[in-house]
């Protein structure tokens, strides 16, 4: 079995190459961010049984990353990890907003569109706070607090002008504020299992993430939202995915959020190398397609 990998600078696919090659696995390299990525994969194509590229976030040119991916499987016609149908969704709020709807399952309320006018209506009736994202961010950058309609009418303004508002153009995503929630609940799947469970809590941030200093904890995390995830990644088919979640005082489950490609921060503090669980995910899913 041979496997080529999308080099990255977030440096996973080190890390998955050395997985790989305790499993027996082949493995190359190749630079997918160079313009001539494709003549590389057409002399290497015959020889591999799969890709695999974590790529790098790209901001608001996210759609790069869904492109190559779709063009990599429609030319090579071989599996790729993580494939188009979980980058479609990749630092795309809106998308992953209307899976949620279509699927009917549960989220936070949420007022988004791209009318200025519609959105200095929003704002006179909402509640304060609320929190504006951006729609094409991560790691709870571009998460903004909304604590009055002069902030909220501040905010539409750069929206809707060519400066933008931090990064923020021609769009507005509002989401419903639930205080004295101290922690949310990240959850990792990998094929139909799930990998880790976890709370991310932080006392000093409304925002939960590790990386701005939230502690993570395993205990009591609900069966409910272990057995909901489930339920998302197989109408999604997705290889792998990981979900922030809300648990609501009534034990009402809301869904915050999900991507393909995240750090594993938290689940390393409870020794579980969900490197090596893709590995052999991809390992076991080539050989099963033999």
């Amino acid at each position: 079995m041979k496997i080529a990998i999308a080099k990255a600078y977030n440096g996973v696919h080190k890390r998955i190459n050395q997985h790989l090659k305790n499993l027996g696995v082949t493995t190359v390299y190749f630079d997918i961010d160079q313009p001539d990525w494709w003549q590389t994969i057409k002399k290497i194509n015959p020889t591999v049984n799969g890709y695999f590229w974590n790529a790098d976030d790209k901001g608001k040119y996210y759609y790069q990353i869904n492109d190559r991916v779709y063009l990599l499987e429609q030319l090579t016609n071989k599996p790729v990890f993580p494939g188009t149908k979980q980058y479609f969704f990749y630092n795309d709020k809106i998308s992953q907003l209307n899976f949620l709807k279509f699927h009917d399952l549960p989220y936070p309320k949420t007022f988004v569109t791209t009318s200025h006018d519609k959105a200095l209506n929003f704002i006179k009736k909402a509640k304060y706070p609320f929190v504006l994202k951006d729609a094409h961010s991560a790691s709870a950058m571009g998460v903004f607090l909304i604590k009055n309609q002069k902030q909220a009418k501040q905010a539409i303004e750069g929206i809707f002008s060519a400066k933008g508002f931090n990064s923020i153009f021609g769009y507005f995503y509002a989401q419903e504020f639930i205080a004295n929630l101290d922690r949310d609940l990240r959850i990792i799947t990998v094929g139909d299992k799930v990998a880790a469970a976890y709370w991310r809590i932080n006392k000093k941030d409304w925002r939960h993430n590790v990386g701005l200093g939230g502690e993570v904890d395993n205990k009591n995390v609900p069966a409910e939202a272990k057995k909901l995830v489930k339920k998302i990644s197989k109408i999604g088919k997705f290889d792998w995915m990981a979900y922030d979640l809300l648990i609501l005082p009534n034990n009402k489950i809301l869904i915050l959020e999900f991507s393909c490609n995240f750090g594993v921060k938290g689940a390393k503090k409870f020794n579980i190398d969900i490197r090596k669980i893709q590995a052999n995910y991809i390992y076991n899913y080539l050989k099963n397609k033999k």
